[in-house]
């Protein structure tokens, strides 16, 4: 049942009056005497039933009345107690509900505090404030309510309990420096009384790994204190914890069983689940999950309450299930596993996103969001995992976010996001770097590539080799940056890659490629003779149809640069019959091979080129219409001026002005020729 803030106002009682009339002087001593009596009367009554309700166990009851009480006799000497015992029962309510209410519990001991600061009950209330907000982990508003309590109650018997608590939260918020300063301050104040820091000094040894140290004060405070005290059990479970720590598996076996004493002896509480939780997690370190599994449900089952112990607990059991199932079952498992597990794993992050736990379940939570296709999620999640400093599982979890990335690269690439693209790489860079995988540096450069920074693409590729790299991915890394080399003109670093790709890469599906790209080397070197050799190997490799149909183009050009045309009209047949070229590359080297045919005077080659030419690829456009033109001057010459003139008529309709004139121009030359021919006819003797 869960106590409400309206329990803190209720309707004053009306203090019992009598007469209403003014009393006669020489009465009025006498009333005011009995007024008072009825007062106390009243008062004695109210304190009983509020402690016999106390003792009836009627919590909420006993609450009322005891506010009641203090509302109604303020002044009363027992007004603080009043105030003091509902808020012990308010928070022993609250302790046992299953999602306890710390705000009301801290409430109620505030009141007293504020009300009542000089009595007895004030210090005492002061860090019950302060143990309120260290449960709902607010620790700086607990560090402001201790330096007031230390500053306003010095002499205090709870003072030295007040500095231990500072000391306490000042780990809990990081200030690991400042706590030891303090308990050390202290302890050489007065050692007796200080002793409890002690304690203290041996959490911080624990918090900085200086386990020696840790077992060595325990040893010390255990030596203090008789066999069965509170002081020695803390002290064994401190030394306990230390243990737990060691590398040692003895001595962790050890710690453990110290830490079963201790939890035997002290009975169920809150910090004796605390330590099972931490028992369980050492079993689960060290293999034996048999053992932490009972655990984990012995808590679950015990406590009642939705506090660390068993937030952890219910979590484990969820994640020893999931890390139980073998990979490859592991989508078909989400698919019947209760997607409200997830909340398990939320929950307990949310509430303990620094604890050594909270990195498995990040990696357990990624793992569910990852198979069901969930990236951004999985991604923020690896993301955090990363920044609370690794762990066991961050490889796993850099190949979950390099995958995703590279997914979101490949999307981007795709729809030709080259900005965006880059953009995700820079944000993403630390995550890239830090998975060591090249694909997502090749992806990157592809972009580069598409927005023309080619030099800035090469330099990407050039960092991608020293990252893991499939061999596919590899070899497209090698051919890109030979084609970036060549294109900015870096012939020195052209030369030295294709080298080395032609020794590498002499059997691979792509090693035509290669010698295209040598042979393209060689023709900005102006070494045409050892070009035409590349690309003669270019073509008897093969390979991908743009690689072979450049090589191709590439030899056929350089063959009719040497005027060698009966090797080229070999090799375009052979290129026809097996149908390497798309139409629109046989019409332009069909066109380019009629030209040098036309420049050598090879008519009847030059008729069959561009007539090649027309029947393959477009009909329309300027190269079309110079064919034409060309095919014309080819007719007239072999006295066809008929074929001749249709031929300059297409030419002259096309879209090329300057075309349009030359072929008007031989047009009209065509028809003066035709005239001549008519007139030397007639004029000839029969």
């Amino acid at each position: 049942m869960r106590l409400i803030a309206s329990l803190l106002f209720f309707l004053i009682v009306a203090i019992p009056c009598e007469g209403t009339g003014h009393a006669e002087s020489d009465g009025g001593a006498e009333n005011t005497t009995r007024v008072q009596s009825d007062v106390r009367s009243s008062a004695e009554k109210s304190w009983e039933s509020a402690l016999a309700l106390r003792e009836a166990k009627e919590g909420l009851e006993a609450i009322k009345a005891f506010l009641a009480f203090q509302s109604t006799y303020p002044d009363d000497p027992r007004a603080s107690e009043a105030l003091w015992l509902a808020a012990l029962l308010n928070k022993e309510i609250a302790s046992v509900e299953q999602s306890p209410n710390w705000e009301s519990v801290r409430d109620f001991f505030r009141d007293l505090a504020i009300t009542y600061p000089d009595a007895p009950q004030a210090p005492a209330a002061y860090l019950e404030v302060i143990a309120a907000h260290l449960k709902m982990h607010l620790y700086r508003e607990a560090l402001g309510y201790l330096n007031i309590f230390l500053e306003k109650y010095p002499q205090s018997a709870e003072f030295p309990n007040g500095i231990k608590e500072k000391a306490r939260v000042l780990m809990k918020i990081g200030k690991i420096s400042e706590a030891r300063e303090l308990c050390l301050a202290y302890l050489k104040k007065d050692e007796i009384t200080f002793r409890e820091l002690e304690w203290v000094m041996a959490e911080i040894y624990l918090e900085e790994g200086q386990l020696e140290l840790t077992i060595q004060t325990a040893d010390r405070l255990m030596g203090y204190f008789p066999d069965i005290s509170q002081e020695r059990l803390d002290a064994i479970r401190i030394k306990g914890l230390a243990l737990l720590d060691g590398a040692d598996s003895k001595a962790r076996a050890e710690g453990r069983s110290l830490l079963f004493y201790f939890v035997n002896v002290s009975g169920s509480s809150g910090d004796t689940f605390e330590i099972m939780a931490k028992i369980a997690e050492n079993y689960l370190r060290d293999g034996e999950e048999t053992a932490a599994r009972l655990l984990y449900k012995k808590i679950v089952e015990s406590v009642s309450t939705d506090e660390y112990p068993k937030i952890l607990s219910r979590f484990r059991l969820v994640w020893l299930v999931d890390r139980s199932i073998p990979d490859e079952q592991w989508s078909t498992y989400l698919t019947t596993a209760p997607s409200a597990e997830d909340t398990v794993y939320q929950n307990f992050l949310e509430g303990f996103y620094t604890d050594r736990a909270a990195q498995d379940a990040r990696y357990g939570l990624l793992k569910r969001f990852e198979a069901r296709g969930d990236s951004e999620q999985a991604y923020d999640l690896g993301q955090r995992y990363l920044q609370q400093g690794g762990g066991l599982f961050e490889a796993q979890i850099l190949v979950v976010m390099e995958g995703i990335l590279a997914r979101k690269m490949q999307s981007l690439l795709d729809s030709q996001s080259y900005s965006d693209l880059y953009d995700l790489y820079k944000r993403e860079y630390p995550v890239i770097r830090q998975a060591g995988k090249g694909r997502p540096l090749l992806l990157t450069g592809r972009a580069l590539e598409g927005l023309g920074l080619l030099k800035q693409a090469a330099l990407v590729y050039y960092r991608a080799l020293a990252l893991s790299l499939t061999d596919e991915e590899k070899s497209e890394l090698y051919f890109r940056r030979a084609g970036i080399y060549l294109a900015t003109g870096d012939l020195v670093a052209s030369e030295r890659l294709l080298k080395f790709m032609r020794r590498l890469y002499a059997d691979h599906p792509r090693s035509g490629e290669i010698y295209a790209l040598s042979g393209r080397l060689r023709e900005r070197q102006n070494r045409m003779d050892d070009a035409l050799l590349f690309y003669k190997f270019a073509i008897e490799k093969g390979g991908p149809p743009a690689s072979l149909a450049d090589a191709l183009v590439n030899r056929i050009r350089l063959l009719l640069a040497q005027d060698r045309l009966d090797e080229s009209v070999d090799l375009l047949t052979q290129a026809d019959e097996k149908q390497w070229l798309l139409p629109e590359s046989f019409q332009e080297i069909y066109a380019h091979l009629g030209k040098v045919a036309i420049r050598l005077e090879n008519n009847e080659m030059a008729r069959w080129a561009m007539e090649s030419a027309l029947s393959e690829g477009g009909d329309s456009g300027e190269q079309i219409q110079e064919i034409h033109l060309l095919l014309g001057d080819v007719y007239v010459k072999l006295g066809l001026v008929e074929l001749g003139l249709k031929q300059y008529e297409m030419a002259r309709n096309g879209d090329d002005s300057r075309l349009s004139t030359l072929a008007r121009e031989r047009i009209m030359q065509a028809g003066i020729e035709k005239s001549l021919v008519n007139v030397s006819g007639i004029l000839e003797p029969k």
